[in-house]
């Protein structure tokens, strides 16, 4: 028989229960899979849809911020979908979903929206 040794980068974290049993929960860092919107362009009025997904252990905090660094929603699952609004010219630009579940570094991803004005549409 022939040994191999591989190195596995796995984070892990040990509890005893209320019957003194050992638990073993594996540990993942945030990771996001995807971040998108309904639509790269848009004008003041309508809603853009944002979805972001992620992978983690355990599950992450999921976050879109808007433009302007305010947040627009905040989930603890592995996907969050929120409605921007259009309000203003304000509410154009760089979304950005934000990961984070204690493990390792936080994950983010920006999502860009642009403003269709009304001479762009002619």
């Amino acid at each position: 028989m022939r040994l191999v040794q591989v190195n596995v980068n796995l984070s892990i974290s040990c509890i005893l229960d209320q019957l003194n049993q050992l638990i073993i929960k594996s540990t993942d860092g945030a990771t996001i899979t995807s971040a998108k919107s309904t639509v790269t362009q848009s004008w003041i009025g309508k809603t853009v849809i944002l979805t972001c997904v992620a992978d983690g252990v355990p599950t992450p905090v999921l976050t879109w911020k808007k433009p302007d660094g305010s947040e627009l929603k905040k989930v603890t699952a592995m996907e969050n979908i929120a409605n921007a609004d259009m309000k203003g010219d304000n509410d154009f630009g760089s979304y950005t979903c934000h990961a984070e579940n204690g493990v390792g570094a936080a994950a983010t991803r920006k999502v860009e929206v642009k403003q269709i004005s009304k001479l762009d549409s002619l």
